[in-house]
């Protein structure tokens, strides 16, 4: 699944970005914008969303997310996340880790790819947003 171009830019704007980079020399499937904010996520428990968490995003593609969290995610965890959009109700998208790591105790730095987007009018967290 890709975000639009459109949701990319809402999203993104409602983020505030502290420094954007062109990464584009990198050996990756999307660009990736630096932003540093708080986001909401669900993990994902027997197929089932878990207790409401918080993370920090670190960067942001088309195809995927890097997040800061205080808490572990194993690869191939689905999680269910919240993304403001700049003028528009906020985006839910089913999320699946492709990578982890601990770079310090109660850190870990996941890499994930957007799955799907959810919808808000059939979904559980219709109340969320």
């Amino acid at each position: 699944m890709h975000l639009t171009p459109q949701d990319m830019a809402d999203i993104y704007s409602s983020l505030t970005a502290v420094r954007a980079q062109n990464r584009g020399a990198e050996n990756r499937r999307a660009s990736r914008l630096d932003v540093q904010a708080a986001i909401t996520l669900w993990p994902m428990v027997q197929e089932r969303p878990g207790p409401k968490r918080t993370g920090l995003t670190r960067d942001l593609s088309l195809t995927g997310i890097s997040l800061l969290l205080s808490f572990p995610l194993a690869a191939d965890q689905q999680f269910i996340l919240l993304l403001p959009r700049q003028g528009s109700t906020p985006k839910l998208l089913l999320c699946c880790v492709r990578h982890a790591r601990q770079p310090a105790e109660n850190l870990f730095f996941i890499g994930a790819e957007f799955v799907t987007a959810i919808d808000k009018q059939h979904s559980a967290f219709a109340d969320a947003v």
